[in-house]
């Protein structure tokens, strides 16, 4: 049976991955191919567990597998978990560009409908306990693809209706392109720096008043 790894979450080291991916928007021969980009992903755990931020019930990103069998039915490129609040995230990845970014969100869409259905079917099941632990809560799936600054304006009206509306199991089927996660992630980690400075200002004050 796969298993997570126990991962210990590191903002710092993040931070100067997030800046590697956005390096590789302009190198289109070594990212937009699905097998490099998972690749370079599995060099980048910081930032690949930090992925799990999109979804507010995961908090703290302490489990974490690459090329992760989702119980016989399919593989996610990345699965992140929380072992406390019991929530994860199964993120199937594609290309950064060069293939119709559609067919590619059909592909995605099919795959995690097909992790929705596994995981529904096998829930509070043996097999499922031994891999998310008794405190299962929950799951969320997020596909990412293409470059929005390689879309049309009315290819990204297509991508925001598509991600507004489509459902499975009363899930919304997630998606972003690469460029789009850069930046809410980007956005994400800045917030998390200002508040640990914010305590580390309150911890000097307090300490100096004693």
């Amino acid at each position: 049976m796969q298993s997570f790894e126990e991962f210990a979450f590191d903002p710092w080291q993040c931070r100067k991955e997030l800046a590697g991916l956005a390096t590789q928007f302009n190198a289109p021969e070594t990212f937009v191919h699905g097998p490099d980009i998972l690749d370079w992903f599995r060099r980048h755990k910081h930032l690949s567990a930090f992925i799990g931020a999109y979804f507010p019930y995961l908090a703290q990103a302490d489990r974490l597998a690459f090329d992760y069998d989702l119980l016989g039915v399919s593989t996610c490129d990345i699965a992140i978990g929380d072992s406390v609040a019991g929530e994860f995230c199964f993120v199937a990845l594609g290309d950064g560009g060069g293939e119709d970014w559609a067919e590619q969100f059909d592909r995605g869409c099919g795959r995690m409908i097909d992790w929705f259905w596994r995981l529904a079917e096998t829930r509070g099941s043996n097999q499922s306990l031994r891999r998310f632990g008794p405190h299962y809560s929950g799951f969320q799936g997020l596909f990412i693809a293409g470059l929005e600054t390689r879309l049309d304006p009315d290819q990204i009206k297509r991508l925001h209706w598509r991600r507004e509306h489509l459902l499975a199991d009363d899930k919304p089927l997630h998606c972003v392109t690469y460029d789009e996660l850069y930046q809410h992630l980007a956005a994400k980690l800045r917030l998390y720096e200002a508040a640990y400075h914010a305590d580390q200002k309150h911890l000097s004050t307090r300490a100096s008043l004693l």
